[in-house]
């Protein structure tokens, strides 16, 4: 799960990584880095390493606000499941 903030004018970004992390295999490039850039309302999501997950679970404080539909709310936060493309709508 990914949480976030989004808001009109608000820009950040961040690298995730994962290995196995029990080998070496990292070493020979067996590793996922993805690039996370979140503009406002937008995510968008650049592989630098191995390769995009299927789906992700995204979360916002439930008082955010977001433009897109499908959210639900579970008290704290909206929640919403995507398929991970290289731009996703909040």
């Amino acid at each position: 799960a990914l949480l976030l903030t989004p808001a009109e004018n608000i820009n950040g970004s961040f690298i995730f990584y994962d290995d196995d992390g029990v080998s070496y295999d990292y070493k020979n490039g067996n590793y996922n880095e993805i690039k996370y850039d979140l503009e406002g309302f937008t995510l968008k999501a650049s592989v630098l390493n191995g390769k995009l997950a299927d789906e992700i679970t995204l979360l916002v404080p439930a008082n955010s606000s977001v433009k897109s539909n499908g959210w639900t709310n579970d008290g704290k936060y909206k929640v919403k499941t995507v398929k991970l493309s290289e731009t996703i709508e909040l």
